[in-house]
Formats: C-alpha cells, structure tokens, sequence
C-alpha cells in the first residue's frame, strides 16, 4: 500500500515527470507496427495493453511520451502517459548537451506534463481497498482481461500547464489528451506481463570460454545440474562484486549436497576489461566457474540492470523469471533454487526481491548508465526525486550524474536516451543512505 500511495502522491506533486525509469522490466513497448498508412500499433506488456494510435500522434509537433511502469504491488499495475512542449529535435538537443544551465533544466522540467495514468486492477481488488472510498469516482473503466480490470485516470490539474507553453502545443496537448481517451476506449487489453516471465520455458543455447580460456559448450554445463543459477554481472557494478564471496559459499553447499545446483557467472565485460575481471574473481573468493561474454549475450540474456540472474534447468531451458538484483537477504537465492529443485513454481513475486541500488562510500547519490555490453553511456537525461522536489541531470563520458543531497530514500526515472536505444519505464528507488543507482540500456531493434 505504501508503495502505491507514494507514486501516486509523487506524480501528483512532482513538476517533471514521474516517468518510470525501467533500464523494462526494461523492454518499455513492443517497437511499433503500421497497422496503417496514418497511424501505428503498440503492445505494452507491462501495461497489459495493446492500442492503435491515429494519424494525429503520428505528426505530432511535440512529444508523446508512454511509460510503462509495471507492478505497483500484488494484483496491481500501472502505466503513465506524458506530453511533452518541445519538439523532438529540441528535447534531443537538451539531452545531449554536454550540461544544462539551470533556468534550461527548469524549461526541461515546465514542458513535461502527465496525462494521465492506466490501472490495471486484479478482480479480487478493488481500488477503494488501496486508493480509498471514492476513488472509483475519479476512474474511468475502459476495458477487461481474463482476470485483471482496467482504469483510466486524467490528469486534470492543467491549468498552469497550459498557461506556461506556447499556444501551438497547448492546443496539441488538448487534442492528444482527448485522443487518449479513445484509443484506451478501443485497446485490447490482457493479463499484465512482469520482465521475463515470456521467457520461462525457452531454450538457452551458445558457446564461450571461461576465464582461463577453456571452452564451454552450454549444453554440456546445464546437462551437469538440475539448476543452474547463471549470474550476469560487469566489473563496474558494485552490488555485483558485493555478493560475489556470498555466491561462492552457497556454491560450495550445493557442491557438499552433490551437485544438483551450480553457480555460473556470465561477466558482460570481462573481454573489455579482463585484468579487472581477474582480479575481482581473485579479491572475492569467486572460484565458481565464470564466463566471458559471446556473440548474442545480450539478447539471450535481456537485463533491467546488473546483477541479474537467471534459473536453467538440465534441458537448457529457463525454469522461473529472471531475477534483477543483489537481493539484501542472499538466502533469497538458495529459496528460489530450493523450490526448483523441489519441482514447485517459483513465480513473479519469488524474484521480486532483487535491487539494482546498492550503497557507496562517496557521499553523493550516483546514477550510472551502461549499455548491456557495459560500456557507459553519456547524455542520458535522469530525474531525481524526493516527495515534493525533482532535479535534472546528464550522465558523462563514464555514464555517472551525481546528486549532492541529503541522505533519505529519492526516486530516479531515466526521461530520455540517445538514438539507438530502448527508452526505459522502471521507477528506481535509492538506498536511504548514499547509494548508487545502476541501469542499463538495451539497443533499438
């Protein structure tokens, strides 16, 4: 209940968007289809939605933003929608301008406005037991799946909205807010779809080496376990490295049961980086086998952020979702495993557990951006957020925007990425001590 309380007051009182910074659930849409010569299709999974856009929003001056969010608590998603007072090439610029004065963050800031959000409510929950008795007064119905009900709620509160930007996209704004309204009225609408729950059931098949050289065939490792835990990591990432001793102990107890589980780690840059990678493993204790990164790493193993891990049967094929996070209880893992090798269904909420946030020793709040080969990515526009307040910053050449506040819990959201990758929907939440906040991008198809 707090959570869905606390995003719900956060866009309401936050003057930049509440965007949900994903790096999906991190997939945000599926990439569009032309359904027709004026207008496009998209497929939010997180959502639970698919919508056919018109003509309108595909020659619009400004910018329409979706932000899929995903899973606000047990039985409850949600997705947001912004508008955007500058055109394309404007909003780029500021993206990718080495830093922003703070009268052009605050422009930044001014032209950015919700519309409005989606909720998609299990049927066994009603939205008056989290939002209260009423709140159905303020949400409209647009749509139903086999066991979710979905809701619309506008963003009414545009008036000084619209009396700060130019007439031009004052006007549009109130055409695509209006046009909103019937593209949800006409979606098809299914079960909301957490980050690789598709993925369970698929077949994991490659060749590598590992870090002595030696080849290894994937079909021969998995052959070897019931399970095997394949944990992505990169040199950079620091809650990575932290649980890297804990991993290796928990090896060694399968090792003493007889083998029936394995840990693997699968570094995304140890060829970039390999005296790094060395070193870590030796510094840790990390004598699991680990692996080096191959041709296609990073579309047979999709991440939101580092560590992510995955669950692989005997067969090679994926037994449970995919967990992002070094969970802050590691028995976390040996649960998960536990249950797989006790033939039970690990599910959505067993891996949901894990945290992209890790705290750090340098007295500032940092967000660090790399792609999923872990190369950093500079000019990425991230909002950072307390309860009343949002700050605007860029990542540098080494991916990282700093923010020198007060220690307390802040939310971040990645509002805009440069060409050739995914735009991201998930909402992060910081340590309430100085921590570090690590996303990672996914390329464009």
């Amino acid at each position: 209940m707090k959570k869905f309380v606390s995003v719900l007051m956060a866009c309401m009182l936050a003057a930049a968007p509440c965007t949900a910074a994903f790096a999906e659930e991190n997939e945000t849409a599926e990439a569009a289809e032309t359904t027709e010569a004026s207008g496009y299709e998209e497929t939010y999974k997180v959502m639970g939605i698919t919508v056919n856009y018109p003509e309108l929003f595909s020659s619009l001056k400004g910018l329409f933003m979706p932000s899929p969010y995903g899973d606000l608590t047990d039985g409850v998603w949600l997705g947001q929608f912004y508008y955007v007072a500058m055109t394309p090439e404007e909003y780029q610029e500021k993206v990718n301008a080495e830093s922003l004065t703070e009268e052009e963050e605050q422009a930044v800031k001014n032209a950015v406005f919700e519309i409005g959000e989606v909720y998609a409510f299990r049927n066994d929950i009603s939205p008056e037991d989290l939002m209260g008795e009423g709140a159905l007064d303020a949400l409209s119905e647009f749509g139903k799946s086999d066991n979710y009900t979905f809701y619309y709620v506008e963003n009414t509160d545009t008036e000084a909205y619209l009396s700060g930007i130019a007439p031009e996209f004052a006007e549009e704004f109130g055409a695509v807010s209006e046009g909103l309204k019937e593209v949800l009225n006409n979606a098809v609408c299914f079960d909301p779809v957490a980050f690789g729950s598709e993925l369970v059931g698929s077949g994991f098949s490659f060749e590598t080496t590992d870090k002595d050289g030696n080849t290894v065939k994937s079909e021969d490792l998995f052959a070897e376990h019931d399970v095997t835990m394949v944990n992505i990591w990169a040199t950079t990432c620091g809650a990575c490295i932290g649980e890297m001793s804990e991993l290796a102990e928990m090896n060694h107890r399968y090792e003493e049961k007889g083998g029936a589980a394995a840990v693997v780690g699968l570094c995304v840059d140890a060829d970039k980086h390999p005296d790094d990678f060395n070193g870590i493993l030796e510094e840790y204790g990390a004598d699991y086998l680990n692996l080096v990164p191959f041709e296609g790493m990073s579309d047979m193993f999709p991440t939101m952020g580092w560590p992510t891990s995955y669950f692989i049967g005997k067969d090679g094929t994926l037994l449970a979702p995919p967990m992002t996070g070094a969970p802050s209880d590691m028995s976390v893992y040996e649960n998960i495993i536990d249950k797989l090798l006790g033939g039970e269904t690990v599910t959505d909420d067993d891996v949901n557990d894990g945290s992209s946030v890790h705290t750090n020793d340098a007295g500032v709040y940092r967000v660090h951006v790399t792609n999923a080969d872990g190369d950093p990515v500079e000019g990425v526009m991230v909002q950072f957020c307390s309860d009343t307040a949002c700050m605007m910053g860029n990542t540098d050449a080494d991916g990282y925007v700093n923010y020198e506040v007060d220690e307390g819990t802040y939310t971040v959201h990645i509002l805009m990425v440069p060409d050739g990758y995914e735009e991201v929907s998930e909402e992060f939440k910081t340590e309430d001590t100085f921590s570090d906040v690590c996303v990672v991008l996914q390329k464009a198809e």
